[in-house]
């Protein structure tokens, strides 16, 4: 089982572009290459700098570059297993984080999402199991929470508020179609 620090907490920084980040110091957390080395210990167990980032309270609208940042600050990108998103710019769900199929946490509440049909994107991640929507426009279809429980079957979480057995069902037997434009749904 491998080990690992603190998130690197990038949040507050003013950022507009992902590809900026290697230029800051994290508020907490090391990145690549500072501090302990990476390297397994006498039992086999990996220690790495960190499986969180967070990158909340920026005014990122894009995460293009992304995949290029994420190599340069965390010693194995591919252990990435939390992301913070959260009050940034974005529009719209990234195919970059499914580069990281590790991914269990996925914050991305206050950003600008306006397209249910960007929560079917979700299903590409296999392991997420708490996920963070509210406070974007798509929030304010009635629908909203069954889209998502839709897509994402495996949430544990879903805003803040837990995911029940009868959540699930109920999701399930709803049929909720979009329609033109994508934010505005109906029940057959």
């Amino acid at each position: 089982m491998p080990f690992y620090g603190p998130p690197l907490d990038y949040s507050f920084k003013e950022l507009t572009d992902v590809r900026d980040v290697p230029k800051e110091p994290p508020q907490q957390g090391s990145v690549k290459g500072e501090g302990r080395p990476t390297e397994a210990d006498r039992h086999g167990a990996t220690h790495l700098n960190a499986v969180a980032v967070r990158l909340n309270n920026n005014s990122i609208s894009t995460l293009e570059g992304l995949d290029e940042v994420l190599e340069q600050i965390l010693d194995d990108p591919t252990q990435l297993r939390w992301l913070d998103l959260s009050w940034n710019q974005l529009t719209a769900i990234e195919p970059v984080l499914f580069k990281y199929p590790n991914i269990s946490v996925l914050y991305l509440h206050g950003n600008h999402i306006d397209r249910l049909a960007e929560i079917k994107k979700l299903v590409e991640l296999k392991n997420l199991r708490k996920l963070t929507l509210h406070s974007n426009p798509i929030d304010q279809d009635p629908y909203y929470r069954i889209h998502v429980l839709q897509s994402c079957k495996l949430l544990r979480s879903l805003d803040v508020s837990g995911v029940t057995q009868r959540n699930r069902e109920y999701a399930e037997k709803v049929k909720v179609r979009t329609r033109r434009p994508a934010s505005r749904t109906t029940l057959f």
